[in-house]
């Protein structure tokens, strides 16, 4: 499951596909960790939305790129009432927490990120040397192919 936060502020809960699954409003009452440390419960007037910590892949406030999420409940609960979510002032709450430690989060996500794009350039790379290689091996082998063809037709031509 993918957090979004929209350019209007509203959020949005998406699967992995991007498919939309469900539309929170921007205010939030209350943020808490429940279920021993495996869900965030967001709570909004007159309803409430539980989301299981481990099946959060990704989150994203546009217009910015995706982040991979990998973090605790905690982490969860502190990014989302950080980034996602404006409390209602004197509603009750909201799961609060230290902002240094959601930028953390957020900063490691986003090294984590770049450390996978790196590596699948790294990899790319490798593979473009290797085809280079076999691609001069192709043309070695042309190139005496051609030679060979011209030694013998100038032995026709000479016989």
């Amino acid at each position: 499951m993918k957090i979004i936060k929209l350019q209007n502020k509203n959020v949005i809960l998406t699967d992995d596909s991007d498919v939309f699954v469900q539309q929170l409003p921007g205010n939030s009452t209350n943020i808490e960790i429940g279920g021993f440390d495996t869900s965030v419960k967001i709570s909004f007037e007159g309803y409430s939305v539980e989301l299981i910590t481990s099946e959060v892949t990704a989150t994203r406030i546009e217009p910015a790129a995706e982040i991979p999420f990998v973090g605790t409940s905690a982490n969860l609960a502190d990014l989302l009432s950080e980034s996602f979510f404006f409390k209602i002032v004197g509603s009750g709450g909201g799961g609060g927490g230290d902002a240094s430690a959601s930028n953390q989060l957020i900063q490691i996500s986003e090294l984590q990120n770049q450390t996978l794009i790196l590596s699948e350039i790294k990899e790319s790379l490798l593979n473009q040397d290797e085809i280079l290689s076999k691609n001069q091996l192709i043309m070695d082998n042309i190139l005496k192919i051609i030679k060979t063809q011209q030694l013998f037709i100038n032995q026709i031509l000479t016989s």
